[in-house]
C-alpha cells in the first residue's frame, strides 16, 4: 500500500511539471507569434498617412502599426503616457512637422533626448522620422521675405527643417537609433531638399496621394532594414 501511494504521489508530480512544462510552451509560443505594436507620434501628415492601416497596403507580417497624434511639437504628455502604459508598443517613432519650424533649436534637442530616455527606461525601442520637406513657394512675395530673413540672420523655416534634420541623423547615429528618413523619401536630391512639386497638394506643406504611396515604400524598406540591425 504505501508503494502505491507513493506511486500516486510521484504521478501525480509528474503531472504538475508536464502541465506547468506545456503552459510555458505555450505562452513562448503566444509570445513568438504576438505582432510587434509600432506606434508613430506624429500630427496631421502622420494623420493622412493613415499609418495605422499601412500593413494593409504593403507587405509588413508581424507587426501592429498605431498612430498618435498631438498639434504641438512637444509630444511628452503622450510618450509618458505610452511608456506608463500597462500593455506598452515595442517601438515608438517620433515625428515632428514642418509647421513647427524654426523655433528654439536648442529647446528642440532637449526635448527629443528626453524623449529618447523616457522611452528606453521603459523598456521600448525608440525610433526617429525626419520632419518632410516643405515645397518650394512660387509666391514672389514670401521668397521676397526669406530671402531678407536670411539677410538679416534670421532662419527660415525650410532652414530650420534642413538643420533639425541634419540634427537628428547625427544624433541618432550616436546613440544607435534607427531613423525613417522622410525628408529624403520627398525631397528632390541631397543638395536641392525642398519637397518635389508633384508630392505637394498646393500649400507647400501637405502631402499628394502619390507622396504617401512614397512613403509606404520607403517605410517598408526601412522596417525590413530594422529586422537586420545587429541587435
Amino acid at each position: 500500500m504505501p508503494k502505491i501511494l507513493g506511486g500516486t504521489k510521484i504521478t501525480r508530480v509528474a503531472i504538475l511539471v508536464l502541465a506547468f512544462l506545456m503552459g510555458a510552451t505555450a505562452m513562448a509560443a503566444t509570445e513568438q507569434y504576438r505582432p510587434k505594436r509600432v506606434v508613430l507620434v506624429g500630427a496631421s501628415i502622420g494623420k493622412d498617412w493613415n499609418f495605422e492601416r499601412i500593413g494593409e497596403r504593403v507587405a509588413l507580417p508581424g507587426y501592429q502599426f498605431e498612430y498618435r497624434g498631438v498639434q504641438a511639437f512637444d509630444k511628452e504628455p503622450l510618450i509618458q503616457t505610452l511608456a506608463n502604459s500597462a500593455d506598452k508598443p515595442n517601438i515608438v517613432l517620433i515625428k515632428e512637422c514642418s509647421t513647427y519650424f524654426p523655433g528654439n533649436f536648442e529647446d528642440y534637442k532637449r526635448r527629443v533626448i528626453s524623449w529618447v530616455g523616457i522611452l528606453r527606461a521603459a523598456g521600448i525601442q525608440p525610433g526617429l522620422v525626419t520632419t518632410p520637406p516643405i515645397d518650394e513657394s512660387a509666391d514672389f512675395v514670401l521668397r521676397a521675405k526669406n530671402m531678407i530673413k536670411r539677410m538679416i540672420g534670421r532662419q527660415t523655416t525650410f532652414d530650420g527643417i534642413v538643420q533639425f534634420n541634419d540634427w537628428v541623423k547625427r544624433y541618432a547615429e550616436r546613440e544607435h537609433i534607427p531613423v525613417f528618413d522622410m525628408e529624403a523619401a520627398l525631397r528632390r536630391n541631397e543638395r536641392e531638399r525642398w519637397m518635389r512639386s508633384e508630392y505637394d497638394v498646393g500649400d507647400t506643406v501637405h502631402l499628394s496621394k502619390g507622396a504617401y504611396q512614397v512613403l509606404d515604400e520607403a517605410f517598408a524598406r526601412f522596417l525590413t532594414g530594422w529586422n537586420k540591425r545587429p541587435s
